[in-house]
């Protein structure tokens, strides 16, 4: 079974690999990702904590520090998926730590990554069902935990159409720690034991978020050139046809509101160029924050912003008058 799996991520690889290329998407970790790492690694049974993108990443921080606190002094391995994530966990590494991507699913560079690094334990953040990893790991009795796990309708939909191939995976994953009762239960029909599923809620709620200072909201909304009779409506995190729903709304919203202002925030800061089109196709003319100079006269006339930056997206919740999330 794994070596058809083997064949078909090959298959996979072989397609995707040379567009990621000529699109320039392939980042200074690929190497990372087909299994070579650094050749002094110097680790001592770490903790392995993955998260595939930026908003586990984010996510995760409050875990890593409970960790910390709980297993004084073991290292942790921080791997991610996404070139964005990568930059969102090096703020979480500490000195000892070590940074990574998650290597290709393949049985032969999942086994060869694992034996160097030799984890004690892999937390997966969400629900990411890899099955040569998962299956390595079981193998080397490294237990798997998923945290913050959860399972979309689209998700669930197709792990059912191949639930004979993922029951065996699952099944030896160690805890399922999901978000709600739902997930709890679509787990359970895919074969995985209630016993081994604790319904823990969603850990971004763990977080100790300081209060923003007065003086850091004000110079936020300066810098989006913002009045005294403005108002700021943040979307964070949205989600590919979110964006059309929005930008419809918000149309309607100016009729009624004028001094409106939109700040979009994709979940894949990437994504910004597509946004800007199809902000365009609505009439509107957006700016990117990361383009926004010092003293910005023309925001001013500029009603919608696309926050394309990383790690700023909690400062803007906090200069904002409304929020949708």
């Amino acid at each position: 079974m794994f070596i058809i799996y083997d064949l078909i991520f090959l298959i996979f690889a072989a397609v995707c690999l040379p567009l990621y290329f000529v699109r320039g998407k392939l980042n200074r970790g690929f190497l990372s990702r087909l299994g070579f790492l650094p050749a002094r690694v110097d680790l001592d049974r770490p903790i392995w904590v993955h998260a595939v993108s930026v908003g586990e990443a984010v996510a995760i921080k409050g875990l890593l520090s409970r960790l910390r606190q709980v297993y004084p002094g073991k290292q942790l391995v921080i791997s991610t998926v996404t070139a964005t994530g990568n930059k969102i966990a090096r703020e979480l590494v500490a000195p000892g730590d070590f940074l990574t991507y998650l290597p290709l699913d393949f049985s032969f560079i999942v086994r060869g990554v694992l034996k160097k690094v030799n984890p004690c334990m892999f937390i997966i953040a969400e629900t990411e069902i890899w099955p040569n990893l998962i299956s390595c790991l079981h193998k080397m009795q490294i237990p798997v935990i998923t945290v913050n796990g959860r399972i979309s309708d689209s998700s669930y939909g197709g792990y059912r159409l191949i639930r004979f191939f993922i029951r065996p995976i699952l099944r030896m994953v160690k805890q399922f720690c999901v978000q709600t009762d739902l997930d709890a239960g679509r787990l359970e029909s895919l074969g995985v034991d209630r016993s081994r599923i604790q319904v823990t809620g969603n850990v971004k709620f763990d977080r100790n978020l300081d209060p923003c200072p007065q003086d850091n909201m004000s110079a936020y909304r300066s810098k989006l050139g913002l009045g005294p009779l403005d108002k700021l409506l943040v979307c964070g995190s949205t989600h590919p046809k979110e964006e059309k729903i929005i930008f419809a709304a918000y149309q309607e919203l100016l009729l009624v509101f004028p001094n409106l202002k939109l700040l979009i925030a994709p979940r894949h800061p990437e994504r910004s160029g597509q946004i800007s089109k199809l902000a365009a196709n609505f009439s509107f003319m957006p700016i990117l924050v990361s383009s926004i100079a010092a003293a910005c006269p023309t925001c001013m006339n500029r009603p919608i912003f696309i926050l394309d930056t990383i790690g700023e997206l909690l400062n803007y919740y906090s200069a904002a008058d409304i929020v949708f999330v």
